[in-house]
């Protein structure tokens, strides 16, 4: 029902952060970047207790097949958020990862900051990326995650009229900075460890259990 997504004009990516992150409720979506406490009761961050949920962004890619590869032989199952543009280069994994009981989710096509674009962009961005997935699969993706992990009220009541729950995480494994910043490996064995050890600083649910964010776009992640 789009007649509910509120009248919230696009942003110019970077314009949500605000100097006061202590903002209240009423900010969310004018401070949305730098404000935590913007949640609302049916996102999802985390999971039951004693439960971890493993996910999987941007793929799939050259070397999601080899993921799938290490995910069987430990006999564990995951979601991969896809991009539609890398779902139409990699059909053979994506087709792979769902026969295999992998969840299948979407991640936009292009991977833009959702919030500067318009209602209209936005459903392509979300409708074509589940044409592409369906035409594998054959099933509707019920879960989203939108790139960078922006969306504002707006962006969510349009995920919600499209039928698509939104992903988020309570664990950030920082495995991008393997690649971004030349770091070592062992630093997501570290995130994990400090994740069990303390919780989790981004857990806007308070839920007791993980759900971590990975990516299978580089070798170095997988």
């Amino acid at each position: 029902d789009f007649s509910k997504v509120p009248n919230i004009a696009p942003k110019k990516v970077g314009s949500g952060i605000c100097s006061n992150s202590a903002c209240g409720p009423g900010d969310c979506d004018k401070c949305w970047e730098s404000c935590g406490n913007c949640a609302l009761s049916d996102d999802v961050y985390g999971c039951t207790a004693g439960k971890w949920a493993l996910s999987f962004d941007d793929g799939p890619s050259n070397y999601t097949m080899q993921l799938l590869d290490i995910l069987a032989a430990a006999q564990v199952k995951a979601t991969f958020l896809m991009i539609g543009s890398q779902v139409v280069q990699f059909p053979d994994a994506v087709k792979r990862a769902f026969n295999e009981g992998h969840q299948i989710a979407s991640h936009s096509w292009s991977h833009p900051h959702l919030m500067s674009l318009t209602n209209e962009q936005i459903v392509a961005e979300v409708k074509t990326t589940e044409d592409a997935i369906m035409n594998i699969t054959g099933v509707k993706p019920a879960y989203i995650r939108p790139p960078y992990g922006e969306a504002d009220d707006r962006v969510k009541a349009i995920f919600k009229a499209m039928g698509y729950s939104n992903l988020l995480w309570n664990m950030d494994t920082l495995d991008w900075d393997i690649v971004a910043k030349k770091e070592s490996p062992t630093l997501i064995l570290n995130s994990f460890s400090a994740a069990l050890a303390n919780g989790t600083s981004l857990n806007a649910h308070n839920d007791p259990g993980f759900i971590s964010l990975q990516h299978d776009i580089y070798i170095d992640t997988v």
